[in-house]
């Protein structure tokens, strides 16, 4: 079975030598080294590699050549670019077989350890993290509230969140912007890093959204089910219990 990465990949690294050597001296490609190349393009145009086939078909041209009859790439330096393209696609392919069925690997901390990411709304921080603290027995985490030790912010941030089995995202109206449907107040953007870094480390079930009304949600959260209130976190005690419950850290 020829219509393999594996099979292309050694083709084109026997060939690539030769162009380079070429490119060293300058000039045009030896007729024999472009024919071999044009070879190897034009079996990987159709090759049952679909997508690299039809990827090589749109961003391959090679200057036709006064030797015959398909074109061939008779510049040395554009044939090594041509080879190089074809190369990545390929190893690319190799290394990326089939990502479909790939799970994502989550780390889950055995801890009591809960991470809240907050904005400048420090009133309803502090509520959240007595509620957690007193009210459930958990041991909640406040960036702020961390010794640095001469680290930089995102380092301090990491080796925090480091141990958090879930996670509290507290979203305020904290930022004034300007939209196309008019001016509007969303969450601070360090918020939405921290929760795009809690969703890849922990998975969406073990993070909570903590929306205050009036607060704009980003596009890319749209539809995510977060937990409301209107003024005091407190307000929202029975949905913060349930996915506390639900990550198993309460009973």
């Amino acid at each position: 079975m020829t219509d393999t990465p594996d099979f292309y990949i050694g083709q084109l690294r026997a060939i690539r030598g030769r162009i380079e050597s070429q490119v060293d001296r300058g000039g045009s490609l030896h007729f024999e080294i472009a024919n071999s190349l044009n070879h190897i393009r034009q079996a990987l145009i159709t090759s049952s590699l679909a997508v690299i086939s039809q990827s090589v078909s749109k961003f391959t041209n090679p200057a036709r050549s006064s030797k015959g009859d398909p074109p061939y790439p008779t510049n040395a330096s554009s044939a090594l670019l041509l080879c190089d393209q074809m190369l990545a696609m390929l190893q690319q392919q190799h290394a990326q077989p089939n990502t479909q069925n790939l799970a994502i690997n989550r780390i889950t901390p055995e801890s009591r350890t809960v991470f809240i990411v907050h904005g400048h709304d420090e009133a309803n921080l502090m509520r959240l993290r007595n509620l957690l603290k007193d009210r459930v027995g958990l041991s909640p985490v406040i960036l702020m509230d961390e010794p640095s030790s001469g680290r930089t912010i995102i380092e301090k941030f990491e080796r925090s969140a480091n141990e958090a089995a879930f996670c509290f995202v507290l979203m305020t109206p904290d930022d004034q912007v300007k939209t196309d449907q008019g001016d509007a107040t969303q969450a601070r953007p360090n918020v939405i890093f921290e929760l795009g870094w809690f969703y890849g480390r922990l998975g969406r079930s073990r993070v909570c959204i903590l929306c205050q009304r009036g607060t704009s949600i980003h596009s890319d959260l749209s539809g995510i089910v977060r937990i409301e209130f209107i003024e005091k976190v407190e307000e929202a005690i029975p949905g913060i219990e349930m996915e506390l419950r639900q990550a198993q850290l309460i009973s």
